[in-house]
């Protein structure tokens, strides 16, 4: 974990396992010393499939069956998946003594845990007030293996990392990684769908870029208040979308259907 000496009410859950938070001389990567240093505490914790290596453990059995395994335990994202819900859990409930709740949640994931941090934004709700992934183009569809830590019966049968993405709706999300007409096409069969997202564009690919959202004052603490539960979620469907531009000269997107 790594906080500045001003309590801010800000956290920010970092998952990147290619360039981790803190070096191993202590120090904060450049992207998460921009959060500390805009007054953010920063959180990061190792999901499970990081600890099982390059195989997900299967059940021994002679006959190469996935549903041996997978019929009767979760898969290693899932775990990772429920490792990050309980971090989020944690700082939203767990009584410290001495020392306030945070205000305003958000999660980042780069790398492998971009599809983790989807698939908890779109679980935790009004929990998680932002996100930030770049997913690297991955899909689940890519996988040829049943052992690869992130592979999940059935992911692909439901829109593999863009139903995931779908899913942040109505919240905010900066997303970057995704092929730009790929993602443009993605969008149109949201707005066929009515999912109420609304597109913008945002300048850059990285962590650098991605912290300058979640840095950002702009609606700090307004998860709840916002009134994005069901009945609103449910009330935005009917609305139909607004215009967007379509820019095939950035590939970095911010999804946020607060302003729709």
């Amino acid at each position: 974990m790594c906080s500045s000496d001003l309590w801010s009410g800000r956290v920010v859950v970092w998952l990147d396992r290619q360039s981790p938070a803190v070096a191993a001389d202590g120090r904060p990567s450049a992207p998460v010393q921009r959060l500390v240093d805009a007054g953010i505490t920063v959180v990061a914790p190792e999901i499970f499939h990081w600890k099982i290596g390059d195989t997900q453990p299967v059940v021994p059995n002679p006959r190469e069956f996935a549903g041996y395994t997978y019929g009767f335990n979760h898969p290693a994202f899932c775990r990772s998946v429920h490792d990050l819900l309980s971090v989020v859990r944690f700082l939203r409930t767990a009584e410290v003594a001495g020392h306030p709740k945070p205000s305003h949640v958000a999660v980042a994931g780069f790398g492998d845990a971009a599809p983790v941090v989807l698939a908890a934004r779109g679980l935790a709700g009004d929990a998680i007030d932002r996100a930030a992934v770049a997913t690297g183009g991955f899909r689940f569809a890519g996988l040829t293996d049943y052992r690869h830590p992130l592979f999940v019966p059935g992911m692909v049968r439901y829109l593999d990392v863009p139903g995931l993405i779908a899913l942040s709706a109505p919240h905010p999300l900066w997303l970057a990684g995704e092929q730009a007409d790929e993602l443009r096409a993605f969008l149109d069969r949201l707005q066929v769908l009515g999912v109420p997202v609304v597109r913008r564009y945002s300048v850059g690919q990285d962590q650098d870029s991605a912290c300058g959202m979640l840095a950002a004052r702009r609606g700090v603490g307004t998860g709840a208040s916002r009134g994005v539960g069901p009945a609103a979620f449910a009330a935005r469907r009917a609305r139909p979308f607004g215009a967007y531009a379509r820019r095939s000269d950035r590939k970095s997107t911010r999804l946020n259907s607060s302003h729709a």
